[in-house]
Parts: structure tokens; sequence; C-alpha cells
């Protein structure tokens, strides 16, 4: 039996549901006990993993914030997914 590893990296804006989309996959709660306030916002990254019988994944959190995108690229691998999260309510007119 051969264990399969995933890396899933969450990038995007703050506030656009990284967090909760993560916290939805990892938990059977309801959607409405999932979400974070904006005060519960994350740090640098958040690294969380989720296995199931061959197959372990690791999501990777990264904070939205302008003062950590500098640190993205280090975030970054080969073989990654990556899930991207934008504000479709967004004005890009402004």
């Amino acid at each position: 039996n051969c264990q399969k590893f995933l890396k899933v990296v969450l990038i995007g804006n703050k506030y656009v549901g990284k967090t909760s989309v993560k916290n939805r996959i990892l938990n059977s709660k309801k959607t409405s006990e999932i979400y974070k306030k904006e005060e519960e916002y994350s740090l640098g990254v958040e690294i969380s993993e989720w296995e199931n019988n061959d197959l372990n994944i690791t999501f990777w959190d990264v904070c939205g914030y302008h003062e950590y995108f500098l640190l993205h690229h280090y975030f970054f691998s080969p073989n990654a997914i990556y899930m991207l999260f934008i504000d479709g309510s967004y004005d890009l007119e402004k």
C-alpha cells in the first residue's frame, strides 16, 4: 500500500474565504460554524493535514495581507495544487 502526498496552497487577498474553505474541507461541521471572524485572520501560513487511507493532503493557508506578499514565493513548490481565491464583488473600475 503506497502512501500518496499532495500539497494544496491556498492563495488570495484577505477575507476572500481561503481559511473558511479549508476548514470546511477539514471539518464536518455545518458551514455557518467554520467561518472565521475578521479579527481571526491567518498570519504567515497555517499548515493543516488531512489523511484518509493512503492519501495525505497538506493545506498551506497563506496570509492574504499585502505585508506578507513578499513571503509567498517561499511556500510555492513544483507539483503542488494552487487554489486562487478572489473577491468577485470587488469593483475593478475604482
